[in-house]
């Protein structure tokens, strides 16, 4: 973690005197990093800009605190409470949708020949075949593209990923059988 720099002092202390240089360099400055955050975890570039312009909110009211202080960098800091508020509103948005079938290859987050293990399918076969059936079709729509026969809906992103986590477990735990001690 790196500690706040001369430049992140001054940038506070425009803020501070709510200089309008201070937002405008900030968003030159660091709105690229939030939005990449953002479009690469499911959101749109307007949503980027809302939560960037929180993230700024939060900034300013920390510096109406007296005892409040910078112990990081100011991109570390701007970086982590974009971070902590972008998973709190896909938490919010996964509880009040509901998912299907079709939604859950958005949840996946590894794609074995993405990854070039391709040489590694027999084993996966093997894997595959020796697990529920549920979980067989769940994780061959997540990760092989696969639609038919679609898994059961979900109530909610949360509780799939949760499913997705349990099936994986069972193929993690069939893979450490087959292991030679």
């Amino acid at each position: 973690m790196a500690i706040p720099s001369a430049t992140d002092l001054q940038t506070l202390a425009q803020l501070r005197r709510r200089d309008e240089a201070a937002y405008q360099l900030l968003y030159r400055a660091y709105f690229p990093m939030i939005e990449r955050l953002v479009v690469r975890n499911s959101g749109t570039p307007d949503d980027a800009r809302d939560l960037f312009q929180d993230t700024l909110l939060v900034l300013v009211g920390q510096l109406d605190d007296e005892d409040w202080s910078l112990t990081a960098s100011l991109k570390t800091y701007l970086y982590a409470v974009a971070h902590r508020q972008w998973l709190a509103r896909l938490r919010q948005q996964a509880r009040t949708e509901r998912v299907d079938g079709d939604q859950l290859a958005e949840l996946a987050v590894y794609d074995p020949v993405e990854a070039g293990e391709s040489s590694a399918a027999p084993r996966l076969t093997h894997w595959l075949s020796r697990i529920t059936v549920h979980c067989q079709t769940l994780l061959k729509v997540l990760f092989f593209g696969q639609t038919k026969p679609a898994p059961t809906s979900y109530k909610n992103a949360n509780t799939a990923r949760n499913q997705q986590y349990k099936c994986l477990q069972q193929v993690r735990r069939v893979a450490d059988q087959d292991q030679p001690e």
